[in-house]
């Protein structure tokens, strides 16, 4: 195959990296004039070497930490004085907050701010977040199409990041993709393996490819999004629904609110209103979706919204979902899916790999109009 332009883009913007298969995964944080204290070991000892200095300092200490305060950032009590600097395991894995991780640390000091990166092998990355995004027992059909999934979304923050000059590529949280460091299930190992350097795009560019838990059969078409531009990834607009969770044990599910409980989880949010006697949803979106609620004590309304309702009850597993009164003191919500109801569905791919669907017609069902394409060594095939 030709190379696009996409490729070169990514020759471009990875020239200037370290390695052009590494991405940049943030474990942590803080305010450059904030106290904080970062532990990394490894039994071997550290080499350390600034981002352009071809010297490395070698040390035997099995401990490095890493000390931020208002004078400055220091490392086992020696200030750092440059703006970054690699901290390598002279062997094997890290140690980080009692998980083991493969690559090396970047600390970097940018927009006031310090940041504690683990930059790691693509490929190894996309091997851990299986362990933690995906399902390790389901079938490796399964899992290619997750590796495939994470790995697509990945190389879209991490362009996405490079152009605007972000000092870290992707967050290691369910905020984008949740990341742990090294795991030992090896079967994961072999979906990733198999379906190596491969991820969608659509028109050229890698897709940000969204999943979920289970979508419920909401129809992400219409869906009224925040934060998700369908005009900008029109792969997410499917227009028909997923019918193959219906049969998971998560396709639908009810809680049971006590009137005083639900008051104490809303109570934040309520500035009116001492006592609840009734909610009831007011407003959905095309898709079904709660927007708005309406919260009243007999006599006095407040209204909440659907994002609103959904982090303040944390047992909430979805938008999707219908607000009824339980007899004279509670509440019983009932609801489909887990998630957010775009892009891929989990447990509808399981479904459909029974069904003998592979993983390219599973992906290319979830994600309209992308295409496969093949990163190897900064080219494109």
């Amino acid at each position: 195959m030709r190379i696009s332009k996409f490729i070169l883009t990514i020759i471009i913007f990875w020239s200037c990296s370290i390695c052009a298969t590494r991405i940049r995964v943030l474990l942590d944080q803080c305010q450059s004039d904030h106290s904080k204290t970062w532990t990394i070991e490894s039994s071997d000892g550290f080499s350390l070497a600034g981002p352009d200095s071809e010297k490395k300092i070698f040390t035997k200490n099995k401990y490095l930490h890493v000390k931020n305060n208002k004078l400055g950032t220091f490392i086992n009590n020696k200030r750092l004085r440059k703006e970054q600097i690699f901290i390598c395991p002279r062997r094997g894995f890290f140690s980080f907050e009692d998980k083991q991780y493969d690559g090396y640390v970047q600390i970097r000091i940018k927009n006031k701010k310090v940041y504690f990166v683990n930059v790691i092998n693509l490929e190894d990355y996309v091997f851990s977040v299986l362990r933690t995004e995906g399902w390790p027992g389901w079938p490796c059909e399964v899992n290619k199409v997750f590796a495939i999934m994470c790995r697509s979304y990945a190389i879209s923050q991490l362009l996405t990041a490079r152009k605007i000059g972000q000092p870290f590529d992707i967050g290691n949280t369910n905020a984008h993709q949740t990341y742990k460091g090294v795991h030992p299930v090896g079967a994961l190992r072999e979906a990733a393996d198999q379906t190596k350097d491969v991820f969608l795009a659509y028109e050229g560019k890698p897709i940000l490819a969204m999943f979920d838990s289970c979508c419920g059969g909401v129809v992400p078409a219409y869906i009224h999004v925040n934060g998700v531009s369908f005009e900008k990834a029109p792969y997410l607009e499917r227009k028909y629904p997923c019918t193959f969770c219906k049969k998971c044990k998560i396709f639908s599910w009810s809680i049971v609110y006590g009137e005083e409980h639900l008051y104490d989880l809303f109570k934040s949010r309520l500035k009116r209103i001492k006592k609840i006697k009734n909610v009831e949803v007011i407003k959905r979106d095309k898709a079904g979706l709660v927007e708005k609620v309406v919260v009243s004590d007999g006599n006095k309304k407040e209204f909440l919204t659907g994002k609103q309702v959904y982090s303040l009850l944390r047992e909430i597993k979805s938008f999707c979902f219908s607000i009824y009164k339980n007899g004279k003191n509670s509440f019983i919500f009932k609801g489909r899916g887990f998630g957010h109801h775009i892009g891929l569905c989990q447990w509808g791919a399981r479904e459909m790999v029974r069904q003998n669907w592979d993983y390219k017609r599973i992906l290319q069902f979830y994600y309209p109009e992308t295409q496969f394409m093949v990163l190897r060594n900064g080219k494109g095939e």
